[in-house]
């Protein structure tokens, strides 16, 4: 087998165990790809959430600061480690980039949407102003420190720290 799919060859489970059978491959696929999201949301229930509850209440943090740490690494955590992975390869840079914009972009757009449609009627969502304000801010800010990143075309230890510092900047704002 080639290099590039050592774990698992799609193009021979495509053409060699289905024949070509594109509808056959599709159905196996979203059958395969429900089973995961499955077993995943198991773990998630299971042990992250019940390990981030323990360690919120031993550390006597506040839902809001518990949810903007702990919730925020336990959902970024595999994204993080895509990006360290994609990162080395050609082409990664680019696809981290999409990916984490994407990520934002579906949860700024299909979990709020999603969000304000469970609502009970009678008990509307209120979200202040100032938390869209500052969300945005932070995610343009990043934008722009990215696209300055970008144009130098390297990333040095210092550009790490940047991105830190902005974090910790947007946690302080959270909890003041």
């Amino acid at each position: 087998m080639n290099g590039n799919f050592d774990k698992f060859n799609f193009f021979s489970v495509m053409f060699c165990s289905f024949k070509g059978n594109v509808y056959a491959y599709v159905i196996v696929s979203i059958i395969i790809i429900c089973l995961i999201m499955k077993f995943i949301a198991a773990t998630v229930d299971e042990f992250v959430a019940a390990g981030i509850t323990y360690i919120k209440d031993a550390c006597k943090m506040s839902d809001a600061f518990g949810a903007v740490t702990l919730i925020a690494l336990a959902n970024g955590a595999g994204d993080v480690i895509t990006a360290l992975v994609a990162g080395s390869s050609a082409g990664g840079v680019s696809y981290n980039i999409g990916s984490l914009y994407g990520a934002g972009f579906f949860v700024c757009s299909m979990v709020i949407s999603l969000t304000i449609l469970s609502m009970e009627p009678g008990h509307p969502l209120v979200v202040g102003a100032g938390t869209i304000y500052r969300d945005v801010f932070f995610y343009i800010f990043s934008t722009v420190v990215t696209i300055i990143f970008g144009a130098i075309g390297k990333i040095y230890w210092w550009s790490a720290v940047i991105f830190l510092v902005i974090y910790v900047l947007m946690v302080l704002v959270v909890v003041v």
